[in-house]
């Protein structure tokens, strides 16, 4: 007998990607969430500066 179908969740970063780990003491970003009204520009910008001050690795950036 085949047991239940396994749920499948579509997830858009590759498996080197989720297969990276967070150092212990890494914090989300403290950045407002993107909401539309503003330059996107300007947001990515911001989170480059914080990622690059904190040594964020291309796994985390992800």
């Amino acid at each position: 007998m085949m047991g239940a179908p396994e749920e499948q969740t579509d997830i858009p970063f590759t498996e080197r990607v989720m297969a990276g780990e967070l150092p212990m003491n890494y914090r989300t970003p403290a950045i407002a969430k993107y909401d539309g009204t503003t330059d996107p520009q300007e947001h990515l910008s911001r989170f480059e500066n914080v990622a690059l001050l904190h040594r964020y690795t291309d796994n985390i950036k992800c």
